[in-house]
């Protein structure tokens, strides 16, 4: 599982969240994009890292180190 995924899925079971919470929260209609999300099929927009961090009660540095790890690893997979 990428680790962007991971973290998000920490962050809302933390916090005692549903997917639908973060749905909801962050305007979304269904919770499918949330569940792609924690299953690292879908990703996120840097534009929308802050509005996520701020619902999930993490610093948005967290979210970005994600990122960029998952990031690094595929970079470094398309190289070997």
């Amino acid at each position: 599982m990428a680790e962007f995924a991971k973290v998000v899925k920490a962050a809302r079971l933390k916090r005692r969240l549903t997917q639908g919470d973060i749905a909801v929260a962050l305007s979304y209609s269904t919770t499918s994009f949330v569940n792609k999300v924690e299953k690292g099929s879908c990703g996120v927009r840097p534009q929308s890292l802050k509005a996520w961090a701020k619902v999930l009660r993490v610093p948005v540095k967290v979210l970005v180190a994600a990122k960029v790890a998952d990031y690094q690893a595929k970079v470094l997979s398309s190289l070997t």
